[in-house]
């Protein structure tokens, strides 16, 4: 091979690798930066995020009607997991959903295959300790499911994300005589008031389910709930 086919061909296989090398590049971009976890915040408003593989979040959504007037106005511009949970949960107290006078559950739901287990923990945190300097009280509870397509669909059939679904779903298995669509407006208290009142297992929400064995003595709980039962009725 004389010099100049030969400077050809090298110059052939220089491009040839920069173009896979890029290829592979972009293949790896779109794996890491595409949605693939998935986290809700549920007090009534209900709020679905989706992060990627960095934890950076790539969308903030409502699931129901409380969850969209809370965004309402909203811009995803810091991607920062913290800093997103931190806007919702200011948004929340400001709006009254978080206040001194109410039973202030939060719940936080991961997907178990693609959130990790020190995500959660520093979710949790982070709102324990946001909700603290703003001088409220608040029991922040969290459960791992498996967030699947038929999970999904049910609970966008009922405007609630997947982790009050989870929820609604367990009450409705223990008494017969509730349904999704009578659960899907409740706040979050009431139903896990509801189920330590009737017994009903939650599974990893037995910690909060033990704190409120000694405030039925009025049964205030389930007399709530019971109302919301009767007007959606």
């Amino acid at each position: 091979m004389n010099t100049v086919a030969h400077k050809r061909s090298m110059k052939t296989l220089l491009i040839a690798g920069v173009a896979i090398a890029a290829v592979g590049i972009s293949a790896v971009g779109y794996y890491l930066l595409s949605p693939n976890g998935y986290l809700s915040l549920d007090v009534n408003p209900s709020i679905e995020i989706r992060t990627n593989r960095l934890e950076r979040v790539t969308s903030v959504a409502g699931a129901n009607e409380d969850g969209k007037a809370l965004l309402e106005g909203y811009r995803l511009t810091d991607r920062d997991l913290d800093d997103v949970i931190e806007d919702l949960v200011d948004r929340m107290v400001l709006q009254g959903y978080l206040k001194n006078d109410t039973d202030n559950d939060v719940l936080v739901t991961v997907d178990d295959d693609t959130v990790s287990p020190e995500t959660l923990e520093r979710v949790n945190r982070t709102i324990e300790t946001y909700v603290s300097q703003r001088e409220l009280e608040a029991n922040v509870m969290s459960q791992t499911v498996d967030v699947n397509d038929e999970l999904l669909a049910e609970a966008a059939k009922y405007h609630v994300s997947a982790g009050k679904m989870t929820v609604i779903d367990r009450l409705a298995a223990g008494d017969a005589s509730l349904t999704p669509g009578e659960l899907a407006d409740t706040r979050v208290s009431d139903l896990i008031a509801y189920a330590s009142e009737k017994n009903i297992s939650l599974d990893l929400l037995e910690e909060r389910l033990d704190d409120l064995e000694d405030q039925y003595e009025d049964d205030r709980y389930l007399e709530r709930l019971e109302d919301k039962l009767d007007d959606a009725d």
